[in-house]
């Protein structure tokens, strides 16, 4: 019997957090895609096509992830989520250091662990989102063998809870971190896109200081001026 191809890709529902923004309520929301579990694909039959849009905006999407670096495939990943934005009449995400440091990070992670796992999102985005309010986002997934960079694009965009962290307009930061390795250690790529939207909260001083003046200009008078 011929021996059966290893699966193209393979993610996990897509992650969400967030701490409100423009309050200073810390108040934590955790926010699970839904029950699109972990996808799996045996043939190239049932792996989903590349978005068209990113297709056409992204040179390279098709290039098996043997002929791209690390750095490379990051760039091609940011280009394609744009694309599909774009796409939608959503703005473009900026990429944003704190967010691409964590990316990277958690992606060694799961190499390292062996497998895809979402971690604790704010306490892993902590250098983007400390001081901040907040709404994070997390996908990741997995190619194995030499799938091109396109095919985990398809296979996020295939999935409802991975497209709504994409196309969410309230995100404005992205991060993405890519291993050229599957997250068991075999031929493939491992990858981690952070999403981010944040606003700085403001102090009870600087509220009081508003609400004075406030206050003094709903006291003001015109008083009549004599010469």
């Amino acid at each position: 019997m011929p021996e059966r191809p290893s699966p193209p890709r393979r993610l996990l529902p897509a992650h969400r957090s967030r701490r409100a923004i423009g309050g200073l309520s810390a108040a934590l929301a955790l926010l699970l895609g839904p029950p699109a579990a972990l996808t799996r694909a045996d043939d190239a039959a049932d792996t989903p096509p590349i978005p068209p849009a990113a297709l056409a905006a992204c040179p390279g999407l098709t290039a098996p992830t043997s002929t791209v670096s690390g750095d490379r495939a990051a760039v091609l990943v940011l280009c394609a989520i744009n694309a599909e934005r774009q796409a939608a009449g959503v703005a473009a995400l900026q990429p944003v250091g704190e967010l691409a440091v964590a990316a990277q990070g958690h992606t060694q992670e799961m190499v390292a662990r062996g497998d895809l796992e979402h971690g604790d999102l704010p306490a892993q985005l902590q250098g983007y989102a400390r001081g901040y309010g907040y709404q994070l986002g997390e996908n990741i997934g997995e190619t194995t063998g030499d799938a091109a960079v396109g095919e985990m694009i398809g296979a996020w965009m295939d999935s409802s809870s991975h497209r709504a962290n994409i196309l969410d307009p309230r995100f404005h930061d992205i991060g993405i971190g890519v291993l050229l390795v599957a997250a068991d250690g075999g031929p493939g790529a491992t990858y981690t896109t952070d999403f981010g939207a944040r606003r700085a909260l403001a102090t009870r001083r600087a509220k009081a200081r508003r609400r004075a003046v406030v206050v003094r200009r709903r006291h003001r008078t015109s008083a009549p001026r004599f010469t």
